[in-house]
């Protein structure tokens, strides 16, 4: 029989919560708008139809307008950060938003 001693606490707290995060480019795949609310969905494993609409949140076509440019091109040093339905969103200008959930 081992007499091996369980490992020393590290002082960290084990949060009740799951964090769960997704990151969509939607420079490759659309506007942004519609890949917050697929970030979304994802993280809190909904259909994109059972999110409430992002315009109840923010202005959908203005987060359009501050993360792109005329012709859908990127604005590398944007960055946007908002809480959608619960879930910490941020879009950046370089083609990526993110959606953590706990």
């Amino acid at each position: 029989m081992d007499d091996e001693e369980p490992p020393a606490e590290t002082g960290r707290s084990e949060s009740p919560f799951e964090v769960r995060s997704t990151s969509f480019d939607w420079a490759r795949n659309g506007q942004p708008s519609i890949a917050v609310v697929e970030a979304v969905a994802a993280v809190t494993g909904r259909d994109t139809t059972d999110v409430p609409p992002l315009y109840d949140f923010l202005n959908p076509d203005a987060l359009d307008a501050l993360a792109t440019v005329r012709g859908g091109n990127t604005v590398d040093d944007v960055r946007v950060e908002f809480t959608y339905d619960g879930v910490e969103v941020s879009v950046t200008g370089d083609g990526t938003v993110t959606a953590r959930s706990e």
